[in-house]
């Protein structure tokens, strides 16, 4: 599981370049598992660029992003800009945006950058440019019934629920075997290293060994994504706490009592029995009426419950000991018609055993129905030690997303 916040914009390598068919001016690139358009020739495979994803504010001040300028323009947090979204071009999904990644030269103050330089010196792959370019996350507003009155900011002491795309992740998912990577230092200036056994010479040259990032045993609970407004409730040390994705609300003042994540807070009885678990934090969506179209057609708010973190600890709990807290609520008199856990399709299951080998499996499995709209949002991997997850989203559910 991850709290830090998502990079938007790092420094990546194009690592293929194809052809659409009957498209003279543009290409896909292929950025780790992302596809998207470029203009044809604007790249080559090896290329340094700055990759932008999906949901990135662009704003309209800067001329590098002018020609978005064009699709669309809207205001997010007081300034104009463009929303990038998954988009079908010439039949091809396309999501996110590549810039030549000598455009952002000039945006490290003091570079000591010099003509001629390889780029491939000055920028190193995996940098996270989000907050040197000013970059956003575009987030819809709240609707005035989920707004309330506002505590303060989202707690420091609760990591956050947003899992990163598998996009990102290849190696870290399907990373079995050990890998060697030739590096381009001298035996000399590396010899304890090597004899420490974290580098190693092959015929006069280093190479650095990656030792595997998973297993195939790896078990996971695959459980579906809803498309509602995150939510999180919790307690500590006789505090109780009620959060939106980004900020605390006021639970006990009375002009917020009509706030729906106040309301569910109180109305499921989760409130009543809350300190009988101790130091917790239960997250999960909440989902109903004007909740991004209330997809799931219900008549009432509802909570599904997803996560719990153990305050104390600052961990996940384990997907065995969320179903354990979760029916440990009910006991004590939480409601199950207004506090749900959300729908697990798989538990402890390996990704072999779901015929999954790869980025490309991975989003084909998250297609599929959700609780009752036909096209889900995607599915959410937590690996059964609770210490790692990702989410697929569907490219359907992403084609078809509404501002």
């Amino acid at each position: 599981m991850s709290d830090i916040e998502r990079s938007l914009v790092s420094v990546r390598r194009i690592v293929d370049i194809r052809p659409i068919p009957n498209a003279d001016a543009i290409e896909v690139a292929q950025v780790d598992d992302w596809s998207l358009v470029v203009k044809k020739g604007e790249f080559k495979v090896g290329d340094l660029c700055a990759y932008f994803e999906i949901d990135s504010f662009l704003p309209e001040t800067d001329p590098r992003y002018a020609f978005l300028m064009k699709s669309s323009v809207r205001e997010f947090e007081g300034v104009r800009g463009h929303r990038l979204r998954t988009i079908k071009l010439r039949g091809q999904i396309s999501q996110g945006l590549a810039l030549p990644i000598g455009q952002f030269v000039n945006d490290f103050d003091g570079s000591k950058f010099d003509e001629g330089q390889e780029l491939s010196e000055f920028f190193t792959p995996g940098t996270d440019l989000t907050e040197l370019l000013g970059i956003k996350k575009y987030e819809k507003p709240l609707s005035a019934n989920l707004a309330g009155k506002v505590k303060g900011y989202f707690p420091s002491f609760i990591r956050r629920t947003d899992q990163e795309r598998c996009q990102n992740l290849g190696k870290t998912i399907f990373g079995y075997e050990d890998s060697v990577i030739e590096t381009n230092v001298s035996p000399d200036l590396v010899a304890d290293a090597i004899a420490a056994g974290r580098l190693t010479l092959v015929d006069g040259k280093v190479f650095r060994i990656d030792k595997a990032k998973a297993s195939p045993l790896d078990t996971y609970e695959v459980s579906i994504k809803l498309d509602g407004s995150s939510a999180t409730f919790f307690h500590k040390d006789g505090e109780l706490g009620v959060c939106s994705r980004n900020l605390q609300l006021k639970h006990d003042d009375e002009d917020n009592q009509g706030n729906s994540f106040v309301r569910v807070f109180y109305d499921s009885g989760l409130a009543a029995v809350f300190s009988l678990v101790g130091n917790v934090a239960i997250q999960g969506e909440l989902m109903g009426p004007n909740i991004q179209g209330n997809r799931e057609n219900l008549k009432d708010f509802r909570f599904f419950m997803f996560d719990a973190q153990n305050l104390d600890t600052g961990k996940y709990l384990t997907p065995d000991e969320r179903v354990d807290l979760f029916n440990t609520l009910l006991e004590a008199g939480v409601k199950p018609e207004l506090f749900v856990h959300v729908p697990v399709l798989k538990h402890s299951v390996t990704l072999p055993e779901l015929g999954i080998t790869d980025v490309a499996g991975l989003l084909a499995f998250a297609e599929g129905p959700s609780i009752v709209h036909p096209i889900r949002e995607g599915l959410v991997f937590k690996r059964s030690d609770g210490e790692f997850s990702f989410k697929a989203i569907s490219n359907k559910f992403l084609e078809k997303e509404k501002d």
